[in-house]
C-alpha cells in the first residue's frame, strides 16, 4: 500500500498529467517546426523548378524565332555562295563593283539571345539538366561565332580586297567568306533542331527530333 495521503497522491498524478502534457505540446510544436521547414523547402524547391520551366519555354520560344530568321535567309545566301565560287574558278574578268553589289546582298539573320542572357541573371540554368544546359550553351555559342564571322568577314574584305584594288584577292576573299558564313548557317540550323527536340522532351512535350547536344 501506497504510504502517501490522499492529498499527496494527487498532486504526483497531477504532476504525471503536467508532465506528459508538457511532453505532448513539445512533440506537437517540433513537429509543428519540421513540417513547417519542410514544407518551406518544398515550396522553395518547387519554385526553383518552375524558373528553370519557364525559362526552357522562352528557349524554346525564342529558338525557334531564330531558325526561322536563319531559314528565311540561308538559301539566298548560299547561291550568293555559289556566284562567288564560280567566280573565283573561272578566272574571268569580274569588277569590284560586281563583286560588292554580291557582298552587299548578303543580309545575316538578326539573331537574339535574350533567353540565355536572362537565364543567366536569375541563375535558372543551376537548376536545369545537365544536357539542357550544355545544349543551350552551344548553341548560342554557335550564334555568337556566326555574328562574329559576319562581321570579322566583311572587316577581312574591306582591307583585303577593295583597299589593295586586287581582283584576283577580292574575289578570293569574298568567295571564303560566303563559304564559311553559308556553313556556319547551316551548322547552327541542325544544332537548333537537336537542343529544340532536347527542349521539347525536358519539359514534356513530343518532340519530332530528340538528341543530346554535346558541349562545345
Amino acid at each position: 500500500m501506497s504510504n502517501l495521503s490522499p492529498s499527496e497522491t494527487e498532486g504526483s498524478l497531477s504532476r504525471r498529467a503536467w508532465i506528459s502534457r508538457v511532453l505532448v505540446e513539445s512533440i506537437l510544436v517540433v513537429g509543428s517546426i519540421l513540417l513547417a521547414l519542410a514544407l518551406d523547402e518544398w515550396n522553395e524547391g518547387q519554385d526553383y523548378q518552375d524558373l528553370a520551366t519557364l525559362s526552357l519555354v522562352n528557349f524554346e520560344r525564342e529558338i525557334q524565332q531564330n531558325r526561322l530568321r536563319l531559314e528565311g535567309v540561308t538559301p539566298f545566301h548560299v547561291g550568293l555562295r555559289d556566284v562567288l565560287a564560280n567566280m573565283d574558278a573561272g578566272g574571268a574578268d569580274v569588277s569590284t563593283t560586281m563583286v560588292r553589289n554580291i557582298l552587299d546582298s548578303f543580309q545575316p539573320a538578326l539573331l537574339v539571345s535574350t533567353a540565355w542572357e536572362t537565364a543567366v541573371a536569375t541563375g535558372a540554368l543551376g537548376y536545369m539538366d545537365y544536357d539542357v544546359v550544355a545544349g543551350l550553351s552551344r548553341t548560342y555559342n554557335l550564334q555568337e561565332r556566326l555574328t562574329t564571322l559576319s562581321r570579322s568577314g566583311m572587316n577581312d574584305l574591306l582591307m583585303g580586297g577593295f583597299r589593295s584594288g586586287e581582283a584576283d584577292l577580292l574575289i578570293y576573299t569574298a568567295n571564303r567568306y560566303g563559304r564559311e558564313l553559308t556553313e556556319a548557317e547551316q551548322d547552327l540550323q541542325v544544332v537548333y533542331d537537336l537542343v529544340l527536340g532536347l527542349i521539347a522532351e525536358t519539359i514534356g512535350e513530343s518532340p519530332d527530333t530528340t538528341a543530346v547536344v554535346d558541349s562545345p
